[in-house]
């Protein structure tokens, strides 16, 4: 016995059958009570939402500030109005870059600097992170030389904390804080950590030692150096030194070539050269956003530095 096909009364002639439609309109019906139970459930939901994450905000503050005190402390002495001048102009900088508007920006970044082994950079920032728990710039660690007692204080902070760390590592009190950590280094560790440095004015006999990691293109570091608090604690304490280690940072794409010239100035011309350069290299770094072989060089010339040794130095 043959089996009939089952037919559709449809009288548009488009094959189907009523029992469809039903079904279609059954299942859009669903969704629309389905998605309208999502929509109030989402809405009724969403103020637990906002104070979950007003929680996870203030624990963040905390845990990386202590308190909200500290954390605007940070806030206003970072947040000056040359410093959002200064990063909404590399934003500008970087975005002429990417779609090529710039042919300058693009040379700065592909020219043919004179790249430093990478080595050098490396060990400057494995020293900072594993002697004081510093992984950004500016970093700077409070040393006492005597005691090899240390107080790291990680960003750019004011004179105060400066010599509150000082105070600190002087009577043996130094904690680790907000600021950093605290701690002894070893004899090995200390001499390792002075050799061959450059102390600024020759000061290398001093009880207390600052020295400071840092990035010439880095706007946080630009701003805490051209502060001078550093400088102006070491010129009213003769007890205290200041060193400066070049800590270039990989997504600062000209920050190597301008170490590498800074570091060459002073083994070819002294620790006076040494400093006199950085002075205008951050100065460079400010005006332009990126250093070039040409813009160095002319530094180089002013200050009236060997060229031949200098290129020796920069070949090596």
């Amino acid at each position: 016995m043959e089996k009939k096909e089952k037919s559709c009364d449809c009288k548009c002639n488009c094959g189907c059958c009523g029992s469809t439609w039903l079904r279609t309109l059954i299942l859009v019906i669903c969704t629309l009570i389905w998605g309208a139970c999502l929509w109030f459930c989402m809405n009724s939901k969403l103020g637990k939402v906002e104070q979950a994450l007003d929680q996870m905000h203030k624990l963040i503050i905390e845990m990386s500030y202590w308190s909200d005190e500290n954390f605007n402390k940070v806030y206003d002495a970072v947040m000056t109005d040359e410093y959002i001048e200064n990063i909404n102009t590399q934003i500008e900088q970087q975005i002429a870059s990417m779609w090529g508007e710039s042919e300058e920006t693009s040379e700065a970044a592909s020219g043919e600097p004179v790249n430093p082994s990478d080595e050098e950079w490396n060990w400057n920032a494995d020293e900072a992170y594993k002697l004081f728990g510093l992984s950004g710039t500016p970093g700077n660690a409070v040393i006492n030389t005597k005691t090899r007692m240390y107080k790291a204080v990680g960003g750019a902070y004011p004179k105060a904390s400066f010599e509150e760390a000082i105070a600190a590592v002087r009577d043996g009190s130094a904690k680790t804080d907000d600021m950093g950590n605290a701690g002894t280094l070893t004899e090995t560790q200390l001499a390792k950590l002075l050799d061959g440095v450059f102390y600024k004015n020759n000061n290398n006999n001093a009880e207390i030692v600052i020295v400071e990691y840092s990035d010439l293109i880095c706007p946080f570091c630009q701003r805490h150096y051209d502060s001078k608090t550093l400088e102006n604690i070491v010129e009213e304490d003769a007890n205290v030194a200041l060193v400066f280690k070049n800590m270039p940072l990989d997504f600062h794409e000209t920050a190597d070539l301008g170490a590498k010239w800074v570091e060459c100035a002073g083994e070819v011309a002294g620790t006076d050269a040494y400093y006199n350069f950085l002075d205008k290299a951050f100065a460079t770094a400010e005006a332009d956003g990126k250093f070039t072989n040409e813009s160095l060089e002319s530094i180089a010339k002013e200050l009236k530095i060997d060229a031949s040794k200098f290129s020796s130095c920069l070949n090596a």
